[in-house]
């Protein structure tokens, strides 16, 4: 496809979604799109194979929840977190997205993780932003490991934030991030989730049940539609603080 015809779905589909459209990002998006559709033919990168779809289902499904958040839920800012980490994800949805749309400035002192059990998603990932460095100024890790193997350094001076999309029966993913937290002995940890519209999300105490009462536990969750024809989201925020740390 030629880029100025990617540019013009790109545009009616931000502006379709009150996203702002910026032609310097876009030239990224523009790669990515071409890097994902070629790498495709030889590992199996997404099922989406369309302009329209990649642009709507994985480019704009990743953007717009994590745009929306902080004025959706008050309490949430991404400044709060310097350590953020997309576990199973795949060719970089959602964070990759969302980076390239936002402005670099916000998480210049920020860490991030890319973390897939598939190799050949992590090497598309690190082929992909060795690509786009000169364009693209955040410094991204990208591991082949499991989010229950992750072993992060200085882990307990630092707020981590973890995003994940429908890669798995939820209470797995719970269970995953739990054996990531004893791991690391993290005290105060934040996980984003991205569903669609028939996710049902678990009780406070079945929550509590998974982390055996050792946390306080708060969670969000807001709907949202995009695009046309309309897909209906799910977004789910679970904050969980170490009942020890609160005492203290």
């Amino acid at each position: 496809m030629h880029e100025d015809t990617f540019f013009e779905q790109l545009d009616t589909n931000f502006k379709f979604n009150n996203l702002k459209f910026d032609s310097d990002k876009s030239l990224i998006f523009y790669k990515f799109y071409n890097s994902l559709i070629n790498e495709n033919k030889k590992y199996n990168l997404t099922s989406l194979t369309t302009s329209e779809d990649i642009i709507q289902k994985h480019f704009i499904d990743s953007i717009l929840p994590l745009c929306q958040i902080s004025s959706k839920i008050d309490s949430f800012n991404f400044k709060d977190f310097n350590t953020i980490i997309d576990f199973g994800c795949g060719a970089g949805f959602p964070l990759l997205p969302f980076l390239i749309f936002s402005d670099d400035k916000n998480f210049i002192e920020s860490e991030f993780f890319f973390i897939d059990s598939n190799n050949k998603k992590i090497l598309f990932l690190k082929n992909f932003l060795e690509q786009i460095k000169a364009e693209f100024g955040i410094n991204i890790n990208c591991r082949h490991d499991r989010i229950e193997d992750l072993l992060i350094k200085d882990s307990s001076n630092k707020k981590i934030l973890l995003l994940g999309r429908a890669i798995t029966k939820y209470e797995n993913l719970l269970n995953y991030i739990k054996r990531f937290i004893k791991l690391n002995q993290i005290e105060e940890i934040s996980f984003i989730y991205l569903a669609g519209p028939k996710f049902n999300a678990i009780s406070d105490n079945q929550l509590k049940k998974i982390f055996n009462n050792d946390f306080k536990i708060s969670q969000f969750f807001y709907k949202y539609n995009h695009s046309k024809p309309k897909f209906k989201r799910v977004l789910y925020l679970i904050n969980l603080k170490k009942l020890s740390q609160i005492c203290r």
